[in-house]
């Protein structure tokens, strides 16, 4: 124990306080990763359930209209349908099996006031029972009641009912009559509502028309209009038929119109389960529902038992595991320092065991993908195979010099070429040893470029003389990896060049600032300069992470587009008003030529107004003072065209291939005028090509330059 805490306290202890810290950090990182990952799956399972109630409530209206189109279909197909004849097609539905939920099926008269007694007098040739039409009083025009099946104690109270009478159904009849299509009411009290309970309710309505007259204009359908075919429904009634005795996941509410007032409640499924505590739910959404000429207010939340399905003992173990982990290493590691000799032996015999592993399996790297190829004693090639060939796009023959070789052929580094063998061969077969980590590069005649490779060398001896009789040549493809490595030098430089300027400058400015160098009040304007560039250079640490998160997000899929069919104009001008402010500082204008040809694009407006907002804080940024960047929008075949140009230096032609690229900037020099991330462009692209839109530019150096988004039109 005493060497453990010396161990610790000494410079030798720094490894394992690190490996502590990482320890510590790497638990931090996988339990946050493993609560996004619960709230994701969480939020999908949510998006699951919102769907499966969105789509039974638009299923079971579709199915409805059914029911009154047949209904419709039932009076265009007869002269005169009486109320036997419509008792006899509804029991023929059989609702209450077939469409639990619905009150009834019905006919509306329409009756001009001058056939009021005529209506009377046919319901007395029906053998109807008399009927009263209410409300009372003297109208132009009524729209009354005549059948309502099945025959019930509520349905029997709505008889004889004037609907025009009421604004809301009247609504629903005339725009059902002038648009000629089905239409639902809004909320209504139903006059079924005789006893229990009174529930919100709605109509649907199909207007029916005398077939023997023209119907092409609304006029015209007025004229004609024998009546309507309808269905009320108290809306409890028909979530409960269309839901079953199912347990949801989640609760939602259904308003009428567009707002969630009280006054325009009609459903809310939380009243028919047990009360749960009043807590915050974790998901909550809203959907506008099209629903036959009206709107709907669908909002759906999340209920504790949906929450509780995603959480996990894991959401404490893991930290606490990671603890003991974390601790468990440190503990090791210093035991490890205690005993450096006795480490540094154990590394030393586990080298020797490697060696006498890659000679026992080294005749297994024969078969496996790296190109292999055989040298004799006397350095002649002796066999090669397939994927030795293609590598190097040679075949046997010109390998072993019976073909020449192509003009354009060589290795890079310059080396002796084939049949020739290259020196790392020679110096095997002088020194016996082994060679490992020689990198080459060969030209590939197919692809026409360099295709790098890593050679290693393995001698293999006569028997009980240290004579080399043969060796091995393997080469291993690392093109990749070399381009890997350089995008991560690149990236590492870049982002450790972004971080250490604003931090150099925030750090300089706090420390005048600590201590106390600026005091007295002679420094209160130098004192707000310091303060000054420690918040600039904040605001840029904090746009370089940004900028960060949004590639991981879109890299990952995490980010989400809402894809609607908008007009341009309307967004454009947002984003102007929004960068007007950023180029105002240079007295730098944005003009916004106006345009008559704007039409609807599929668009997520959140992330467009991400991507104006770089190109034109771009070309307000490479802009000369007192500048105007000019916005427009055209119209393209399929597209429609956003063109941001401003009349800056325009674009280097040596930087043009790699104006959309991370981490990419025509000026990366520290002393640079311009500050950036090199990230704008590259979030751009992604965020155009994910709403099936293309990003281009053009550019002449001195004379400005423009970048075009087009997006394809709804």
């Amino acid at each position: 124990m005493k060497l453990l805490v010396h161990t610790a306290f000494s410079p030798r202890g720094i490894a394992a306080w690190l490996i502590l810290l990482l320890g510590l950090l790497a638990t931090a990182v996988l339990w946050q990763s493993l609560l996004s990952n619960q709230h994701q799956r969480a939020k999908a399972e949510f998006e699951l359930h919102n769907r499966e109630v969105l789509a039974s409530i638009q299923k079971r209206l579709q199915d409805h209209e059914q029911i009154l189109l047949s209904g419709a279909g039932f009076f265009d197909a007869s002269d005169h349908v009486s109320s036997e004849e419509w008792r006899a097609f509804a029991n023929r539905l059989n609702l209450k099996v077939n469409f639990p939920g619905i009150q009834g099926v019905g006919v509306v008269k329409a009756i001009p006031a001058a056939e009021i007694a005529a209506y009377h007098a046919m319901l007395t040739t029906e053998n109807l029972p008399p009927q009263q039409v209410t409300p009372e009083g003297e109208r132009d025009f009524y729209t009354v009641i005549m059948y309502l099946e099945p025959d019930n104690e509520r349905n029997r109270a709505a008889l004889g009912y004037d609907m025009f009478s009421e604004p809301v159904r009247r609504k629903a009849m005339q725009d059902a009559v002038d648009n000629n299509s089905t239409t639902i009411s809004g909320k209504v009290t139903l006059k079924q509502e005789i006893k229990g309970p009174q529930q919100a309710g709605f109509l649907m309505y199909v207007p029916v028309y005398d077939k023997s007259r023209p119907l092409g204009t609304a006029a015209e359908r007025w004229a004609a209009l024998f009546g309507f075919v309808y269905s009320p429904y108290r809306m409890d009634d028909l979530m409960h038929g269309l839901l079953g005795n199912r347990d949801l996941m989640v609760d939602f509410t259904i308003h009428d119109g567009h707002s969630s007032a009280d006054t325009n409640l009609m459903y809310n499924s939380a009243l028919w389960h047990e009360a749960e505590p009043d807590t915050k739910a974790l998901f909550s959404t809203r959907y506008q529902l099209p629903a036959y000429g009206h709107q709907w207010l669908l909002t759906l939340t999340s209920r504790n038992n949906f929450e509780r399905q995603f959480s996990s003992q894991l959401n404490w173990s893991i930290p606490l595991l990671g603890f003991a982990i974390s601790s468990l290493l440190f503990l090791l590691v210093l035991e490890l320092l205690s005993r450096q000799q006795q480490a540094l032996q154990l590394a030393d015999r586990m080298a020797k065991k490697r060696a006498e592993s890659e000679a026992r399996f080294h005749q297994l790297f024969l078969h496996m993908g790296q190109g292999v190829l055989i040298y004799g004693a006397n350095a002649q090639l002796l066999d090669a195979n397939p994927a030795a060939l293609k590598l190097m796009a040679l075949s046997m023959a010109q390998l072993q010099g019976n073909l020449p070789l192509a003009p354009d052929w060589q290795i890079m580094p310059p080396q002796a070429l084939p049949p020739a063998p290259l020196q790392p061969v020679l110096n095997a077969l002088l020194t016996g040893e082994a060679v490992t980590g020689y990198e080459l590069g060969f030209w590939h005649a197919e692809i026409q470029a360099y295709l790098w490779c890593n050679l290693d060398l393995y001698p293999q001896f006569r028997d009980g003389q240290q004579q080399v009789e043969k060796l091995y040549l393997v080469l291993s493809d690392i093109t990749e990896r070399k381009r890997i490595a350089q995008m991560k030098d690149e990236f590492v430089a870049t982002v450790s060049h972004e971080l250490r300027t604003p931090l150099t400058s925030i750090s300089g400015a706090l420390d005048l600032l600590c201590h106390q160098v600026l005091e007295d009040e002679g420094h209160a304007q130098l004192k707000q300069h310091m303060l000054k560039v420690a918040h600039d250079n904040s605001k840029r640490l904090t746009m370089l992470i940004n900028d960060l998160l949004d590639l991981e997000k879109i890299a990952a899929g995490g980010m989400v587009f809402h894809l609607e069919a908008q007009l341009l104009w309307p967004l454009l001008m947002q984003s102007v008003e929004a960068n007007q402010v950023y180029g105002a500082k240079r007295s730098i204008r944005i003009e916004a030529a106006t345009t008559s040809e704007d039409q609807p694009v599929l668009v997520d407006a959140q992330r467009l107004a991400q991507i104006l907002s770089n190109l034109l804080s771009n070309a307000i940024k490479f802009s000369p003072d007192g500048a105007v960047v000019q916005l427009k929008l055209q119209s393209l075949p399929g597209f429609m065209r956003i063109s941001v140009c401003d009349h800056g230096s325009g674009i280097p032609q040596q930087f043009r291939p790699m104006i959309f690229q991370k981490f990419s900037q025509a000026d990366a020099s520290s002393s640079r005028q311009q500050q950036g991330t090199g990230l704008g462009l590259a979030i751009c692209k992604e965020l155009v090509e994910r709403m099936n839109g293309r990003i281009s530019f053009s550019s002449e150096e001195g004379h400005g330059s423009c970048f075009y988004v087009d997006l394809p039109k709804a």
